[in-house]
């Protein structure tokens, strides 16, 4: 069962970067990014490379971030939720 302290947590996180929505597709996270979040476009590039090709950016309609979860480390979703968010943070202008 998940601590809805810990789903809060991520909620609150999400909504002070401009995360509209996170959801799990398919082995990945899609974290969809408000258009007008306050989100330095050009630190992107140099986030996405230290993931080493698990993180990407989609800048469409609904502009989102892709996380590719491992499988064996499929039940360590929030902590990967919380990583992720926590670096996106620091993106901020």
């Amino acid at each position: 069962m998940l601590n809805l302290l810990e789903v809060a947590m991520v909620k609150l996180m999400a909504h002070q970067i401009g995360i509209t929505n996170i959801s799990e597709k398919s082995g990945q996270l899609i974290l969809e990014v408000k258009k007008d979040a306050a989100i330095n476009p050009v630190l992107i590039p140099d986030l996405i490379k230290t993931y080493k090709g698990k993180l990407k950016f989609t800048l469409v309609e609904r502009p989102h971030f892709t996380y590719r979860l491992d499988q064996t480390k499929r039940k360590e979703i929030f902590r990967h939720i919380k990583s992720v968010l926590q670096d996106i943070n620091g993106l901020k202008d």
